[in-house]
């Protein structure tokens, strides 16, 4: 975010040389963040955290449903999505509770996830916040998923030609790690069909550090499964899944202390990758969930 201030040096006859601020006018409403002091003519509008021209309107705060909604059920619409790290207006925050803990000790106690899921017309929006003690983020573009990170699962129809196998168009896993200890966002993510690396992904999605971990906002899209277009609507169906990687484990291979996901399978797959048998929804799409697409609620 641009605060529309410069620090320059000035040439003041009784001072001699000085530094100061120069702040030109707000070229759009996000271009000065509150407090406003430092623009004569504008005020905070709390509900946005920005400064308005005193003439502007400032929306009314997000109307957020009081209880989590359940979006292995449906997903809500959302009308515009800014991938900018702070959830949409009025999605409130699912808890992710752990199922197909992968490591060999327990799941730390500290290592939990929330996340709140819609839809636009072109594609799904996902939001999710991370809490971790310490993050030990995989560098190795390869094996993003053997450091903290959030994997998203994504399927545009739900319905799948050979289950529990992923359709090769239309079906995809995105892996977004983690910023390390000291980065405060990290752009290193990448694609995976069914166990096989599909490459980095240069799609929409932002990965920030936070004060209890790291927060991952992402929007997929038709490119990013590989099919032509996407028409998403009311009514319809879609399949997604999400799997936390839980980083610091002592394998020099893979130091990754497990996983866990949102939704894991009943029965599980034994494909060539996994031939001991695998119910997460990396190997097996009978873990992902079906929601429907729903209009937003007028409450929100």
């Amino acid at each position: 975010m641009n605060t529309g201030c410069t620090l320059v040096l000035y040439a003041i006859a009784s001072l001699g040389l000085a530094w100061g601020l120069a702040c030109a006018e707000p070229r759009s409403l996000q271009d000065l963040p509150c407090p406003c002091s430092v623009t004569k003519g504008y005020v905070c509008c709390a509900s946005l955290g920005l400064c308005l021209k005193a003439d502007q309107k400032c929306p009314p705060p997000c109307a957020v449903a009081p209880n989590p909604s359940d979006y292995c059920a449906a997903l809500p619409h959302v009308s515009a999505a800014a991938i900018d790290g702070v959830v949409e207006c009025g999605l409130p925050l699912m808890p992710v509770i752990p199922t197909g803990w992968t490591g060999l000790v327990p799941q730390p106690a500290s290592s939990t996830a929330r996340f709140a899921a819609g839809w636009t017309s072109t594609g799904l929006y996902f939001y999710a916040e991370i809490d971790t003690t310490e993050r030990v983020a995989s560098t190795n573009d390869a094996s993003l998923h053997c450091g903290d990170s959030l994997e998203i699962f994504v399927d545009d129809n739900g319905t799948f030609l050979n289950p529990p196998a992923y359709d090769a168009r239309g079906t995809r896993q995105f892996v977004i790690a983690a910023p390390n200890g000291n980065e405060s966002t990290s752009k290193r993510a990448a694609t995976w069909l069914l166990g096989q690396s599909g490459g980095l992904w240069t799609g929409q999605y932002t990965s920030l550090s936070s004060a209890t971990g790291f927060t991952v906002e992402a929007l997929v899209d038709a490119r990013d499964l590989g099919i032509d277009a996407w028409a998403l609507q009311s009514g319809g169906l879609v399949g997604i899944d999400l799997a936390v990687n839980v980083g610091g484990g002592s394998d020099p291979s893979c130091p990754r202390l497990g996983q866990y996901a949102f939704r894991t399978a009943a029965i599980p797959a034994f494909p060539a990758v996994a031939p001991e048998g695998c119910v997460a929804p990396w190997c097996n799409t009978d873990a992902f969930c079906k929601p429907e697409l729903r209009p937003r609620s007028p409450s929100r």
